[in-house]
């Protein structure tokens, strides 16, 4: 079968193993076929909203068999980048659950002082807390951490606006770069690859920019799903494969 090919396999979250709360047509099948086979499967999300017992929970309720240490979050990722950089006190824009990632890799949520800030998306975003986030940065030297760069994000109901945005509008208001920790970047890559390194390894995702992207970056293959597929550009990263549902990974390989 095609995914014989592989160790491993990254599978990417929203838009391929789920949209919202439903599971993807076929996907938890295929991950619980793939694991049978000895296949080492792993989950990246550039989602910056949930820790990655949450992540481990849904997919439990959808009935897929998973260890936290196999869930990879870009909020988690994040997080554990800022701590392992020596910072302790941490100004985060975002939502509860990053803020939850952050504390438990020991740094403390704080308003005023912080040596790092962190932005997630926030769905509860006003112009206040922007405005506040954009004083912290002029007034503090300190990094400022984007969990991911996504303009847009896959719901049941159609696109979302992403971390991305949220990033945008600082960096124009303060003309600092962040540093970005999720897909297509290289750090959260380096997190999910561990222990991967000399094997042959892909990732299923369904976003050229950041999943095909991402793994040319990290040297890996990318399948890209293109069940959701919004508009390629002619700009777009070519994946190494291409499959409209997941099932396709149990054909045999031609």
């Amino acid at each position: 079968m095609l995914a014989d090919r592989f160790d491993g396999l990254l599978f990417d979250l929203d838009g391929v193993v789920y949209l919202g709360d439903q599971p993807v047509t076929n996907t938890v099948k295929v991950i619980e076929r793939l694991q049978q086979e000895g296949i080492t499967v792993r989950f990246i999300t550039n989602s910056s909203s949930s820790t990655r017992r949450d992540i481990r929970s849904k997919l439990a309720k959808m009935g897929i068999d998973v260890e936290v240490d196999d869930v990879f979050s870009a909020a988690w990722a994040t997080a554990t980048y800022a701590s392992e950089a020596g910072h302790n006190r941490a100004y985060v824009l975002g939502t509860p659950g990053l803020e939850q990632a952050v504390q438990n890799q020991g740094l403390q949520v704080v308003e005023t002082d912080p040596d790092v800030l962190i932005v997630g998306n926030d769905k509860s975003l006003t112009y206040e807390k922007l405005t506040d986030a954009t004083r912290t940065l002029y007034r503090n030297d300190i990094p400022f951490l984007a969990v991911n760069s996504d303009p847009v994000y896959p719901t049941a109901d159609g696109i979302s606006p992403g971390t991305g945005a949220l990033v945008s509008a600082l960096k124009t208001a303060t003309n600092q770069e962040p540093i970005v920790i999720g897909k297509p970047h290289e750090n959260l890559f380096d997190f999910a690859l561990e222990g991967l390194e000399d094997q042959r390894v892909a990732i299923v995702g369904d976003t050229p920019e950041s999943d095909v992207a991402g793994a040319q970056r990290a040297g890996i293959e990318a399948i890209l799903f293109t069940k959701h597929q919004r508009n390629r550009s002619d700009e777009s990263p070519s994946a190494d494969i291409e499959i409209s549902d997941t099932a396709e990974l149990l054909e045999t390989d031609s």
